[in-house]
Parts: C-alpha cells; structure tokens; sequence
C-alpha cells in the first residue's frame, strides 16, 4: 500500500480510497485522529506532487533502453 501510494504521489496522481486506508492504519498505530494524520498527509503528498513535473521531465530525458 505505502508503496502504491509513492507512485501515485510522484507522477501527482491522488487515489482517495489508497489514502484513507493509508490515513486510517497511521490514526490508529499513532493513537491520533484521523483528520490529523490526513491533514499531515495531504501536506506531504502535495508538497511531493508539485514536484511531478519536473521528475517527469527528468525521467522523460533518459528513456530506458529496450
């Protein structure tokens, strides 16, 4: 699941349904609410997504060799 979510997350594609039950399993092994660990997610995610981009252009430079 985590890694679903990296990859999802850096070509700045958003799954609801991955985050929640990312969301969900984080609240509960943190004994924190779950509109904590979604608000310090979505965070990241957009922080990370922004980026997208620019890593897709990177990648894009050097195509694998088949």
């Amino acid at each position: 699941m985590p890694v679903s979510l990296a990859a999802k997350t850096w070509k700045d594609k958003r799954v609801c349904e991955l985050e929640d039950l990312i969301v969900t399993r984080l609240a509960r092994g943190r004994a924190r609410e779950p509109w904590e660990e979604f608000t310090a997610l979505t965070g990241l995610l957009e922080a990370i997504g922004g980026t997208a981009s620019q890593g897709l252009e990177f990648q894009a430079r050097y195509p694998m060799a088949g």
